[in-house]
């Protein structure tokens, strides 16, 4: 049964401010609304994007198959790349823990290959696809994409927290701010998550310190056991901690390239919920937007560093992070927030101290 507690009308505002502002969908174009048949999306959300869609003119194709395991390295079905390869524009509708696509590389490929853009959204239930986050005022959000980007430089970052983490390497910043600009309408070959948002880098080698992570993905809440790791020259040279650590080792084990050092993102949303994202076990998707959360991955990163069949994260909730000579977060508290521009533009849509506000 649909959640009677949804405003439809915000459901739908949510599902337009996906199709027009994020996935940049035209007249004539060819969209794919791909969901998982094992684990669909609740009642509504998918038909809620279909119908923005097709408001804006495009042709639109409901895929329902089983997503492979992206961050494991499974591959799709030969008739899910033809649905995707027929497509301008995929609409990606797959379960929290299995978001982040981007991390395989067999969709990489895709992105290479066809004339295709993918939006990996972070929806799957009404209330997330009604929520402020979903509905956030894209001006704003490009702003804070836009100064975030702006920030970034080829430079040396600096991360501590309270929990005994210490790590130091070089940022290497995108092409002029390329993937989280947020800079309006997506070309082929782009992948972007939806609602945003978050500033991801690769970290040029060498990164070296101590990583104490208190959240893990997989796993909600705060962790029992934290996965404490040691870093030397971009690897992981010890990993101790209770199960996710163990886990871990296994991997390493497992996949060749698994213990490198491969992503340093932190979190740029204020409206998505942090105690929202501790009850996921999917970290990477609510939590890891949350301002001023951080996240580190390890394995393969799209375009950069080496090759690897995995990807997986871990993250903390302070973090002090300095970057090219000046303070980016301040224990846990995300500084651009604060910046004139960004308050300027939010004035636009209310009270800039409410609309920026971080929610608990």
């Amino acid at each position: 049964m649909p959640d009677p507690t949804v405003n439809e009308a915000d459901l739908k505002e949510g599902a337009r401010n996906c199709v027009l502002n994020y996935s940049g969908v035209g007249p004539g174009e060819n969209v794919l609304v791909w969901i998982d048949r094992d684990e669909p999306p609740e009642p509504g959300v998918a038909e809620a994007m279909i119908e923005a869609a097709e408001e804006a003119g495009a042709t639109v194709t409901l895929l329902q198959d089983r997503a492979p395991e992206f961050r494991l390295g499974e591959r799709m079905s030969a008739a899910t790349e033809a649905a995707l390869q027929a497509s301008h524009s995929v609409i990606q509708l797959l379960p929290l823990l299995n978001v982040a696509s981007i991390d395989n590389i067999h969709i990489l490929r895709c992105l290479f290959e066809y004339d295709l853009r993918i939006t990996a959204c972070m929806t799957p239930t009404r209330a997330l696809l009604a929520s402020e986050w979903a509905r956030y005022p894209i001006e704003i959000a490009r702003t804070i994409m836009r100064k975030s980007a702006g920030l970034v430089q080829d430079a040396e970052f600096h991360m501590t927290e309270s929990t005994g983490t210490d790590i130091r390497g070089r940022l290497k910043a995108w092409p002029d701010g390329a993937g989280f600009s947020g800079g309006g309408k997506l070309r082929g070959g782009a992948w972007i998550f939806f609602p945003f948002g978050n500033v991801a880098l690769y970290p040029a080698p060498p990164v070296n310190g101590r990583i104490v992570f208190e959240t893990w993905e997989g796993t909600a809440g705060i962790l029992s056991e934290p996965v404490d790791l040691l870093i030397k020259d971009q690897r992981v040279v010890q990993c101790s901690g209770g199960e996710e650590a163990r886990w871990f080792n296994d991997m390493m084990k497992r996949y060749p390239n698994a213990d490198y050092c491969c992503e340093i993102t932190w979190g740029i949303s204020p409206v998505v919920s942090l105690q929202e994202g501790l009850k996921q076990r999917a970290c990477d998707t609510l939590l890891y937007r949350h301002a001023g959360v951080y996240h580190i991955g390890f394995g393969l990163w799209p375009f950069e560093g080496i090759w690897s069949d995995f990807h997986w994260d871990g993250g903390g909730l302070k973090p002090t992070l300095d970057h090219a000579g000046q303070r980016v977060i301040d224990a846990g508290r995300l500084l651009i927030l604060d910046d004139p521009e960004v308050r300027e533009v939010a004035a636009k849509y209310g009270d800039p101290d409410a609309l920026l506000a971080e929610v608990p």
